[in-house]
């Protein structure tokens, strides 16, 4: 069976291999770093116009590509089949280059600049466009491990995994290492505005919270879902007028 890549994945992968191509194991020295960059060069030109005409390495004494100092550049230069030196795959780069001295006005620099960044956020759109509606799973633990910072009870080392399903109605499903789910918690547009429905262990929604009446509606599922006096411990921040929400 062969792979089917996307314009956008072919893109990721280019990227990553010009910029940062240790990400992907591959092009481990200068010289075959700078032979894939004169390849992708000459295939721009071949099919868009302009003359690759050499590359020069940067500084070799610093660590490659760690800077603009120690990049290397590619050489182009204009030829015939180029639209023209003023509008062209190339014409948003070293626009000096090609261009008369001061030529270049403030409303030029601003198309350019708006140009670029159109090109910039491309991959990041197709990303988020590719992942609309595919679960996101992250692994979770107290907030205190990540910071360094001691926990008081053994159980406070436990390891869970959220589920994030990022559409128009969120959802994010918490289950323990067991595989047990713990907290569901459902995000949308409720009547208006903005609401959570809450359940515990995969079972029904026990709370409803809306934003709204200048504060935060908090309603029961049904009749059979009850407010109680929560224990004053650390889940309830030692505070008396902490509530427990479970079904009777």
């Amino acid at each position: 069976m062969t792979k089917q890549i996307l314009p956008n994945e072919l893109a990721e992968i280019v990227t990553g291999l010009l910029i940062k191509p240790e990400l992907l194991g591959e092009l481990d020295s200068r010289e075959a770093h700078q032979a894939f960059m004169l390849d992708i060069g000459r295939v721009i030109a071949d099919h868009c116009g302009g003359r690759v005409n050499g590359i020069t390495d940067g500084d070799v004494a610093k660590p490659y590509l760690s800077d603009i100092e120690c990049t290397p550049t590619l050489h182009i230069e204009p030829d015939d089949r180029l639209p023209s030196t003023e509008r062209n795959v190339w014409s948003n780069y070293h626009v000096e280059a090609w261009a008369d001295e001061g030529q270049e006005t403030i409303l030029d620099r601003v198309i350019r600049n708006s140009d670029r960044a159109a090109l910039q956020t491309l991959l990041i759109v197709a990303a988020q466009n590719e992942s609309v509606g595919a679960p996101v799973i992250k692994r979770m633990t107290d907030w205190r491990i990540p910071e360094g910072e001691p926990v008081c009870h053994e159980a406070d080392s436990r390891i869970y995994t959220a589920t994030y399903h990022l559409d128009n109605q969120t959802s994010i499903e918490v289950a323990d290492d067991t595989g047990q789910l713990c907290l569901g918690v459902l995000l949308e547009i409720n009547h208006g505005v903005p609401a959570l429905h809450l359940n515990v262990s995969g079972g029904d929604t026990l709370l409803h919270v809306h934003a709204a009446q200048g504060g935060l509606v908090l309603t029961p599922d049904s009749s059979g879902v009850r407010f109680q006096r929560a224990e004053c411990d650390r889940y309830a921040y030692r505070d008396q007028n902490s509530l427990l929400v479970k079904e009777q």
